[in-house]
């Protein structure tokens, strides 16, 4: 397998709190009221090292709804929103940034790969929510987390699992914790690699076959389990013929 020809890798930005809560009630469990966090996600996802590169933004459908009119698309990104709803696409637009429409994480990766091909597409970055999180934080091509963790406490309706040491990524970077212009949050930006990319697929592969996979029978009497079409992905570049 020619790993170069494979889709490309892409990272997380989130804002959580310390038991994994996004959202409430369709909105952020703070409100509009953590501009410093705003300033955070416009900073990491439009830093590129060239006036020819871009980045992407991969968003559901929900998640692009909840941004407001005056900030859709996000400016200075390549925006692509994920919905099966076909009748949901709009015209593409004439201005401002590119939107894109894709049915699934796996198509909007492919279509980053086809469409810019040849053109210099920095960053891709996953930013909500959270059914797109949850997937993501699993996806072997996963490999950098971009988290805000509030300490302040809100009522959450909407979670994504927090426990990202046990998904193969390590602490990279952190800041010192710090409090909002309100003195109303508490929070600390960190950053998280993941570590170990080939032993992760595996786990995740042995646990999908463990508590999702078809038991059949065999001769032993014992039986086995199995999940038809899983892949996964190997960098085989330096590896001998």
């Amino acid at each position: 397998m020619d790993f170069k020809q494979s889709l490309p890798t892409f990272s997380i930005i989130m804002a959580r709190t310390k038991n994994g809560g996004i959202g409430f009630k369709g909105d952020l469990p703070w409100g509009q009221s953590f501009p410093e966090d705003m300033s955070h996600f416009r900073n990491v996802t439009l830093s590129h090292s060239s006036r020819e590169s871009m980045n992407v933004v991969i968003m559901g459908r929900k998640t692009w709804e909840s941004l407001p009119d005056n900030a859709r698309p996000l400016s200075g990104r390549i925006n692509i929103i994920l919905t099966r709803n076909e009748a949901y696409y709009p015209e593409c637009q004439k201005t401002g940034p590119p939107v894109f429409y894709c049915y699934s994480l796996e198509s909007a990766l492919y279509e980053v790969k086809n469409t810019f091909a040849g053109k210099k597409v920095e960053h891709i970055f996953v930013i909500g929510g959270a059914e797109l999180y949850n997937e993501a934080l699993r996806h072997p091509l996963c490999k950098k987390l971009f988290i805000t963790t509030v300490l302040a406490e809100f009522e959450c309706d909407t979670f994504v699992d927090p426990h990202v040491d046990k998904m193969g990524f390590e602490f990279e970077s952190g800041s010192k914790i710090k409090t909002n212009e309100t003195g109303e949050i508490t929070y600390f930006f960190s950053t998280f690699n993941r570590k170990n990319c080939e032993e992760f697929q595996y786990l995740e592969a042995v646990r999908t076959i463990i508590n999702k996979g078809n038991k059949r029978k065999d001769r032993t009497g014992v039986g086995t389990l199995s999940v038809f079409g899983m892949q996964m992905r190997y960098n085989a570049i330096g590896v001998p013929n």
